[in-house]
């Protein structure tokens, strides 16, 4: 079956994959394998590059979460799926409201600053990720992964080009790792023009996805002793991917 699949269908669609596979998982040693391996062309590996903006909901954990309330940063994600292999990087920017007044005292135990009710703070950072995929199927993809990265949480009371704007208040600058699920479902597949796609000369397939991921960072190093928790999330992401799914 898998040789006149490959003799009246030359291109190596989904059905010459399947076939391929069943008959490599059936029949990993026998008389044929030199000749299975040499003249049987194998399946391309599904990989894809895909790039998502949208949002991140934030939800403070314990002492945080009495000081803070829970926020929305903006992000942009860019993946790289090889296979089974899931991976990609990420940058998000926002801030958080305080829900109660704050202030900040010296080692002399003076008030050096205080930040009332809704003034907001800065969450800043990104990092690198990678998984598993569990699921990769047509139209659904389903990962858990590990991630690791840097965030920097901090006032709000300088402007960037001011020369005092070292002094912001920083609850951390913290290295963070975290476990993670991601979930993407395709919406619409499409081909490129060869003249734009990855390949010159050749039709590339792409796609618009949406996708949402669920982690859990830990924050290691919090300058201020009394702000502790970390920072689980859930990310919503319209992603656009050139390649296969």
């Amino acid at each position: 079956e898998l040789y006149c699949q490959l003799i009246y269908n030359t291109e190596l669609d989904q059905l010459y994959i399947s076939r391929y596979k069943a008959f490599e998982k059936k029949y990993p040693e026998s008389l044929y394998r030199k000749f299975f391996i040499g003249y049987f062309p194998k399946p391309p590996v599904k990989s894809a590059f895909s790039i998502s903006l949208g949002p991140t909901f934030v939800k403070p954990t314990a002492n945080l979460s009495q000081v803070y309330k829970n926020g929305t940063l903006f992000t942009m994600t860019m993946d790289v799926n090889i296979g089974r292999l899931y991976s990609g990087l990420h940058v998000d920017a926002g801030w958080l409201d305080l829900k109660v007044p704050i202030e900040f005292r010296n080692d002399f135990g003076q008030v050096v600053q205080q930040f009332d009710a809704g003034d907001s703070f800065s969450l800043m950072g990104g990092g690198l990720y990678a998984g598993y995929f569990f699921v990769r199927s047509k139209n659904f993809q389903l990962a858990p992964f590990v991630k690791i990265g840097g965030y920097t949480f901090e006032s709000m009371l300088y402007d960037d080009y001011d020369e005092n704007a070292e002094a912001e208040f920083q609850i951390f600058d913290s290295f963070i790792f975290g476990p993670g699920i991601h979930t993407e479902l395709k919406l619409h597949e499409f081909s490129l023009d060869p003249y734009y796609g990855m390949f010159p000369g050749m039709e590339t397939k792409s796609y618009i996805s949406v996708k949402m991921d669920i982690s859990y960072d830990v924050v290691t190093k919090k300058i201020n002793p009394g702000f502790r928790g970390n920072l689980p999330y859930l990310r919503l992401g319209l992603v656009w991917g050139i390649g296969n799914f």
